[in-house]
């Protein structure tokens, strides 16, 4: 499988109070840890885009939901991934 171009990173959110916010990690069913949504891009897509598919298909979160796209980038080298050299 060819890696993906950019992976995304979301972290779910909602206001309980004026100055409350409660926040979703999840707990991987194939693993023993607990992550953000995360994932690559595909076809073309837009990080924005990217995102929001990842959010539907790992957390049901509908396309519509109001989504806050950062002005940051990162990056880690390849060599950091167990399967860099497959």
């Amino acid at each position: 499988m060819a890696r993906a171009p950019f992976q995304v990173f979301g972290l779910p959110f909602r206001k309980k109070s004026d100055r409350v916010f409660e926040y979703a990690i999840f707990k991987r069913a194939d693993e023993d840890y607990w992550q953000a949504i995360a994932g690559g891009g595909e076809d073309g897509e837009s990080p924005v885009e990217a995102a929001k598919r990842e959010a539907l298909e790992e957390a049901n979160i509908p396309a519509s939901a109001s989504f806050f796209a950062l002005k940051t980038a990162a990056s880690v080298p390849v060599f950091h991934f167990k399967a860099w050299r497959l």
